[in-house]
């Protein structure tokens, strides 16, 4: 059970979006109703990106 875990981590890494100064993931932050964009920040660097 513990290696399916493992292998669902794995690939959940590789499709979530990337951070592209250091590679680190973005997590959802909120939706900028001015602009009408998302905002992501970074787990690693605590960049935000839109």
């Amino acid at each position: 059970m513990k290696i399916l875990i493992k292998l669902k981590n794995k690939i959940r890494k590789i499709f979530e979006i990337h951070c592209p100064d250091c590679g680190g993931i973005l997590k959802y932050e909120f939706y900028d109703p001015v602009h009408k964009v998302d905002v992501f920040r970074c787990q690693e660097c605590g960049k935000e990106w839109v």
